[in-house]
């Protein structure tokens, strides 16, 4: 393969690295790529960079729309209510090692005592919808 153009790199000594990661991910700080050019019109392969995506989670709490307090009206209880965290990216999502596809419900969490329901770090950073 023959280079021509003005991104064509003059004989020397060079040093590749990633600088700016896609949304989502982070950037790969330890991946870098040392290089000479010797020859003319000679592409190098500087292999694979990898990058991790970012990754965290949700947190919820039920209210009392009423009373807009953090516990419940009367004897009822804000325990075991169901929330749904459906993959609403353009892209499938891996979520603990499990892929899911836009649409699927990635995992379901359910509130405790306090009516407060949380995901941990299990997510990756997409766009999700709950329902």
């Amino acid at each position: 393969m023959f280079c021509i153009g003005d991104s064509v790199l003059p004989y020397g000594q060079y040093q590749i690295r990633e600088t700016k990661a896609p949304a989502g991910y982070q950037i790969n700080t330890e991946w870098f790529y040392d290089f000479t050019v010797l020859e003319d019109g000679v592409v190098l392969d500087a292999g694979v960079c990898t990058d991790s995506p970012v990754q965290g989670g949700i947190s919820v709490q039920k209210k009392d729309a009423s009373m807009g307090t953090d516990f419940p009206y009367g004897d009822a209880s804000f325990e075991g209510i169901v929330f749904e965290i459906i993959n609403a990216s353009k892209y499938p999502v891996s979520v603990n090692g499990s892929l899911f596809m836009p649409g699927d419900v990635v995992m379901s969490i359910t509130t405790d005592e306090n009516g407060i329901a949380t995901t941990g770090r299990d997510c990756y950073k997409k766009t999700y919808n709950n329902l």
